[in-house]
């Protein structure tokens, strides 16, 4: 219309995220195009207008979301004869509606109200006018005419009224306790609204949808609904309330046609039996998950009304609950039945049951091999305890005892098995007085063929981190370490006789948070060593060996181990028993550090120069040291005449041009 482009003024003002209170104004240049960078995420709401009185101002929404680098608005006219209803609104429950108007040539104008002409009046921007239309479009059309008399050019917009809201049905159904899902539904046959529910005691302004998430079947149907988890043992008796606003702006409060009735019994967790022989007592506890009466019936017989016995655990409502029985008769099992009960006087039972005995052993783990099963579960440390009885069952058969007498160990190596069938085993704590604990739930595997070694570890084969107990065997050797190892805190890596363990590759490491064992035989060692060192990558850095470390425990027994580094962390808390150490290939870098070394052979064969291969001429930096040595022989073949010894056997270090170390304390052992 010959208005000058670059006199429009954008104003951009954020209204959401970090947009939020960000204003900007620029013009466009003379093709209409304007451009702003380094704007915050957000929402924006940009305003453009042609600052002469003339033109109309039109808004419109920007979002800028995370990873967007730029956006591009849709594009703009600015009209100079124009009109619209209510600044643009699609809808209106009001029947009066504002005007705005613009033509820059008219002196007189006439509203058309739905095609009935009002009185020609003088041209003015702005008018009120009420609609006599029915629900539905209404449209408004403004004639124009100019100095002389002549008509112009007529304007004219369309806006919804809508002053009516009508909830078809609501429906509230599909929970009674807790567990259940309450599934609601609000039908008003048209979209664009907003719904929120509450239902004292359970929850309070809860969206209803209509965009097909969150429970609703069809997005845009006109039907708002919501899947509500109930997951607390609440007591609710009553209609649900919806709270309705329309696109319109009409509202409304309905209530559901079903009466919602939850009401759930309490339920007993965290349940724990304890007991004492030497006093005659077990002492029951447990929780609920709401406050509640509890009361217990109890004796000899698992059948809940042969339990002769009974006695009141709480009067009052509580969450927490115990009570300590008497006069029980050791090593034999007093079977229970706990009834808790609400405010409500809803109640439940939970069965349960005891000896006058030590504790179950827990972490109880069976790991299948060929021809082989190994057995864990943790120890027990109660006063008294003198060993552990292991049952097993072949093909769902009777268990049967395994042991003569109490095994010692928290471990067993079954090598009395057949490949393809499956063995189950239970476990049981003994004391000094021959009580027995409840046996452990059962453990089963099926020892194959197919489960023979090699077995490869390593992330990529989901045995990168061990989280649980897990037990390593013979028939399953080599394993081999192709990637580095974690033992979590409380969980414990067990070796059972005669498996061997390779480090594969540079810098291989094990990290031990939680505890590493080898339990070999004299007859049946455990071997662990590093692999597959590729001496042309650590030319010219610092890598080594495969190594321990962490801040767990080692503990190793009849072990052969070779080239292995032990880092200090690791180190303080390991502890080795008749094992062998060999130090026999030219090391780089590595450290070994044991805390407590008895009845082992320590071999050091390393030369003070490596005389081959990518490493040649680099000189070994090698660091023993051990804490306290204890019936030891250490053997030291170097290649130099030179080397000396710094008070090796006793408190003191020991230095040669190899071997730089610490013995912290020595008893019997010899240095040769």
């Amino acid at each position: 219309d010959g208005a000058d482009i670059t006199g429009v003024v954008v104003t951009l003002t954020g209204v959401s995220g970090a947009a939020l209170g960000t204003t900007v104004t620029v013009s466009p240049d003379i093709n209409g195009i304007y451009s702003i960078d380094g704007l915050p995420l957000g929402d924006y709401v940009a305003n453009i207008e042609y600052p002469d009185g003339v033109h109309e101002a039109v808004s419109i929404d920007i979002s800028i979301a995370s990873g967007q680098t730029n956006v591009t608005a849709a594009p703009v006219s600015i009209r100079q004869s124009y009109l619209t209803i209510n600044n643009g609104q699609t809808y209106t429950n009001n029947t009066t509606v504002g005007l705005s108007i613009g033509n820059s040539d008219a002196v007189e104008m006439q509203v058309v109200e739905n095609g009935i002409g009002l009185v020609r009046e003088s041209f003015a921007n702005t008018k009120s006018v009420t609609l006599n239309g029915a629900d539905g479009a209404n449209s408004v059309v403004v004639k124009f005419w100019d100095a002389l008399g002549n008509p112009l050019v007529d304007s004219s917009d369309t806006i919804e009224l809508d002053t009516s809201l009508t909830a078809v049905s609501f429906t509230a159904q599909g929970a009674v306790k807790k567990g259940d899902s309450l599934r609601l539904s609000l039908d008003i046959s048209e979209p664009n609204a907003t719904v929120f529910a509450s239902l004292p005691g359970l929850f309070s302004n809860l969206a209803m949808v209509d965009d097909g998430t969150m429970g609703d079947a069809v997005a845009n149907d006109g039907v708002y609904e919501r899947s509500y988890a109930v997951t607390t043992p609440v007591e609710v008796n009553g209609q649900v309330t919806a709270d309705i606003t329309d696109r319109a702006g009409n509202s409304l409060s309905v209530l559901s046609t079903d009466n919602v009735a939850i009401s759930t019994p309490p339920t007993v967790r965290t349940l724990n039996v304890t007991s004492n022989v030497s006093s005659g007592t077990m002492t029951i506890s447990f929780a609920t998950d709401e406050p509640a009466t509890a009361n217990i019936t109890y004796g000899n017989s698992v059948v809940t009304v042969e339990q002769t016995s009974s006695a009141v655990v709480s009067s009052g409502l509580a969450a927490s609950h115990a009570i300590t029985l008497t006069g029980l008769l050791p090593n034999v099992t007093t079977y229970f039945t706990l009834t808790v009960t609400d405010a409500a006087s809803n109640s439940s039972t939970q069965t349960g049951r005891g000896k006058l005995a030590p504790p179950t052993p827990g972490a109880f783990v069976a790991q299948a091999g060929d021809l082989e099963i190994g057995i864990i579960w943790s120890d027990v440390m109660t006063d008294g305890v003198v060993g552990y009885n292991l049952y097993r069952s072949e093909s769902a058969g009777a268990f049967v005892k395994v042991n003569v007498g109490p095994i010692v160990d928290i471990f067993y190596q079954d090598t009395n098995v057949n490949n393809d069938v499956t063995y189950a085993y239970k476990v049981a704590t003994v004391d000094t007085d021959g009580n027995e604990s409840v046996q452990s739930d059962p453990v089963s595997v099926i020892p194959m063929a197919s489960l023979a070694g090699p077995t490869i570890v390593g992330a990529n084969v989901g045995l990168g981190v061990i989280t649980d107990n897990g037990i390593w065997l013979k028939s399953r050797s080599p394993y081999l370490v192709e990637s580095n190892l974690k033992v979590r805190a409380d969980a414990t890596l067990l070796m059972l006789p005669g498996t061997q363990v390779e480090l594969v590759g540079n810098d291989r490491l094990v990290l031990v948070d939680g505890t590493l064992l080898g339990y070999g035989l004299a007859t049946d060692r455990i071997t662990i060593r590093t692999t597959g060192i590729d001496e042309t990558a650590i030319e010219n850095n610092t890598s080594a060996r495969g190594y321990l470390d962490g801040l767990g425990s080692v503990n190793l027994q009849y072990a052969d181990v070779s080239n292995l580094g032990i880092e200090n962390g690791v180190g303080a808390r390991t502890a080795m028993n008749k094992a062998n150490l060999v130090y026999d290939e030219f090391i780089y870098r590595q450290n070994v550090y044991i805390n407590r070394l008895e009845n082992s052979h320590v071999q050091n064969d390393i030369i003070r120069y490596a005389d081959a291969g990518p490493l040649q001429g680099r000189a070994a930096h090698f660091y023993l040291r051990i804490g306290e040595s204890i019936n030891n022989v250490f053997d030291a073949n170097y290649d130099s005449t030179s080397f000396g010894y710094g008070n090796r056997g006793g408190n003191y270090s020991c230095y040669d041009w190899v071997n730089r170390g610490v013995i912290g304390s020595s008893f019997n052992s010899t240095y040769t």
